[in-house]
């Protein structure tokens, strides 16, 4: 088993750090006072105004005995005091955290490569890290969270029974791209769908991998584009995908890559089409000429084509309902929803947009660049992490609905009979 190691450790920052307007007398101002929650800081900076301008207003109204001035000023402190307050609520420094972050993975790269493939992407990314807040360390023990990146199994066994786990339960957090998710450990699942999506348990994550598609340039004007839309990808994985298939308009490109592709291998569990170079190359010159990229979903809600629209600077068309937007990026700005029964109106809503394609293409770059980008994975990651860490231990009813899903189908079929298999085989060896 490799690990990669991360640490995060608290810093105080000088919005801990407020004298307390309230309760001092004599002129005591007590400089060493330290408040951790946001909350109680804004509430101190707002009664510290009020007090002050109140005392202020009143020794000018004593002086000239105008009560009807009194009640005029203090009425304009108190709502200036409560908007620069709010303003204080909306700000990002007073909520900086240094976490420390142990990493590490438990798949076996001969079962599972894309697991693995992700650790080191994630790895990779620390080093290009632009917010330098978060960092790695070597302990679990001194660390603030603990990410598990990846698993071998579909039910996580591995790293639900890792004694890191058993021992430090509270900070363990997984990272996840696989198609079908149980959410046994808090964490970032990148196809965690609405029906199972939780927000005091999960976080939909992005897929990592885009960073590495060197194939796919980002060129910001739409002049040479010929196509108001594309679509490449195979329809076996979702029959929304077929229907897509099937739209008709002068100026669109779709391709079936699935066609192509033998009998032999559609037969497999998880039919995927393995790209050369040339076709990866094919496919970002596609995106290119394109103003907008059709993204349905496939065996799970989300897909690889989302992203890589985003880092390509075109405009995602996302269709999959049971699709649960990450938490950050303004999605509405740059992207298209359409639902699953709706396909057929596609083209027809693309052309309405049209004229708005250049500017939402440019801010999904943008917001690819500030959210899912390697520059950008990691400190973007541990902070979701954080806010789930936030949110306290895994409730008793939350323990049972995740075991639940274990009776979903694809969990039954590849994981509760070929065990019952497995457990009646060794029944069976163990009486001859």
């Amino acid at each position: 088993m490799a690990r990669v190691v991360t640490d995060k450790a608290r810093k105080t920052t000088q919005c801990d750090l407020i004298n307390d307007g309230l309760g001092v007398s004599g002129g005591d101002t007590p400089s060493d006072s330290v408040v951790s929650d946001p909350g109680i800081f804004r509430f101190s900076i707002v009664a510290s105004g009020l007090q002050t301008g109140f005392y202020a207003t009143s020794l000018f109204c004593r002086v000239y005995r105008r009560g009807d001035l009194f009640q005029i000023v203090a009425h304009i402190i108190i709502r200036l005091t409560l908007m620069y307050a709010s303003n204080l609520n909306a700000a990002e420094g007073c909520q900086d955290e240094v976490s420390k972050v142990y990493m590490l993975s438990t798949a076996d790269n001969a079962i599972s490569p894309m697991s693995r493939s992700d650790f080191t992407r994630l790895s990779t990314s620390v080093e290009h890290d632009t917010f330098k807040v978060h960092t790695l360390v070597n302990s679990p023990d001194e660390a603030d969270i603990i990410l598990f990146v990846g698993s071998t199994y579909f039910d996580h066994r591995d790293v639900r029974a890792h004694p890191i786990v058993t021992s430090h339960r509270e900070k363990c957090f997984l990272f996840h791209s696989h198609d079908f998710v149980i959410p046994f450990l808090p964490g970032i699942y990148v196809n965690i769908t609405k029906r199972w999506y939780s927000e005091r348990r999960t976080r939909t994550g992005f897929y990592l991998r885009v960073s590495d598609s060197d194939y796919i340039p980002y060129v910001p004007s739409l002049k040479d584009c010929e196509f108001l839309f594309c679509f490449v990808g195979s329809t076996r994985t979702h029959p929304v995908r077929t229907r897509i298939m099937s739209l008709d308009h002068p100026r669109s490109y779709l391709k079936d890559t699935s066609a192509a592709v033998g009998s032999d291998e559609k037969k497999q569990t998880f039919f995927m089409v393995n790209y050369g170079s040339n076709d990866n190359s094919d496919y970002g010159k596609v995106l290119m000429r394109s103003k907008f990229v059709i993204c349905p979903r496939g065996y799970a809600p989300s897909s690889w084509r989302l992203f890589e629209t985003m880092k390509a600077g075109r405009v995602p068309v996302i269709v999959a309902d049971q699709w649960v937007p990450p938490v950050g990026p303004e999605w509405e700005s740059f992207t298209i929803r359409v639902r699953q029964k709706d396909v057929a109106q596609i083209p027809e809503m693309l052309e309405q947009h049209e004229s708005e394609a250049e500017r939402m293409g440019n801010l999904a770059r943008k917001n690819w660049e500030n959210w899912f980008s390697r520059e950008t994975c990691f400190h973007r990651i541990v902070e979701w992490c954080l806010d789930l860490k936030n949110n306290g231990e895994q409730q008793a009813f939350e323990v049972v609905m995740t075991q639940l899903q274990m009776l979903r189908p694809f969990f039954v079929r590849h994981v509760l009979l070929p065990d019952i298999k497995k457990g009646v085989l060794n029944v069976l060896g163990g009486v001859r």
